[in-house]
């Protein structure tokens, strides 16, 4: 993956490397990459704990 990222850098083009054990709905994957699309965010839970 660092490769990757290295050559994307050098030309200028925005990216993230992150990394999840769940990070949402697969809807592309191959050898070097995989595509999803986040869950929904849950609402913060609004009431304060002490």
């Amino acid at each position: 993956m660092p490769g990757y990222l290295e050559i994307l850098a050098a030309h200028r083009v925005e990216c993230r490397l992150l990394r999840s054990a769940d990070p949402g709905r697969v809807v592309y994957e191959d050898d070097v990459q995989i595509v999803v699309v986040p869950y929904p965010r849950r609402p913060q839970d609004s009431t304060s704990r002490s």
